[in-house]
């Protein structure tokens, strides 16, 4: 990976007049279910040229993550940035650099259809806190982990509440989502909180 890194950087360098306003093109934002980030700059952008006429756009963004606010429940606990869920958009074709400082992500996940997600591979990750790579589809979600979204968690709850063997019943709600359980009778009772 250092020598696509130095070979990027001679590039922008050696060709100074194909830098243009490719990032225009490019679309980051969180306006989805579980979508959340704090805020995006363009580092920087160059279109490089490998063959007489075919070029490879190659940008870098600096992204950082959402700070939770504090736990009502335990507020020993301090707010965490840890969590980061975006939608990239008009990045086929490009080679991205996605630098994310405020969270300790070692392998992310992405998406081409915001259902299915894959792991970045361990080589898309060799650089501190910055995944890279060749997209293949226009539309792109980059997650810290697996998302498992508010309709996700309807359709599960759903599908369960159809067993005989499962009562369901209304306990809270959350951020103006209704928050539906479902219990499941077993021998020890599990309660779970979580935080997207």
């Amino acid at each position: 990976m250092k020598a696509l890194w130095i070979k990027i950087v001679l590039l922008a360098v050696a060709l100074p007049g194909v830098w243009g306003n490719v990032a225009a093109q490019v679309t980051i934002s969180a306006d989805f279910d579980t979508g959340s980030i704090g805020s995006v700059r363009r580092i920087d952008s160059v279109r490089m040229l490998h063959a007489a006429k075919n070029s490879l756009e190659v940008m870098s963004f600096g992204i950082r993550s959402r700070i939770d606010p504090l736990n009502p429940v335990d507020t020993a606990l301090l707010p965490s940035s840890r969590w980061f869920h975006f939608r990239l958009e008009g990045v086929k074709g490009k080679l991205m650099f996605l630098h994310i400082p405020n969270t300790e992500m070692v392998r992310p996940f992405y998406s081409y259809d915001g259902e299915e997600y894959l792991r970045f591979d361990a080589g898309e990750c060799s650089l501190p806190q910055t995944v890279y790579k060749y997209f293949l589809h226009d539309t792109v979600y980059v997650a810290y982990f697996l998302p498992y979204s508010h309709a996700r968690h309807k359709a599960k709850a759903d599908e369960w509440a159809c067993s005989p063997f499962v009562p369901l019943f209304r306990t809270a709600s959350s951020a103006g989502c209704g928050f539906t359980p479902v219990c499941i009778p077993a021998k020890h009772l599990l309660h779970a909180i979580s935080r997207q």
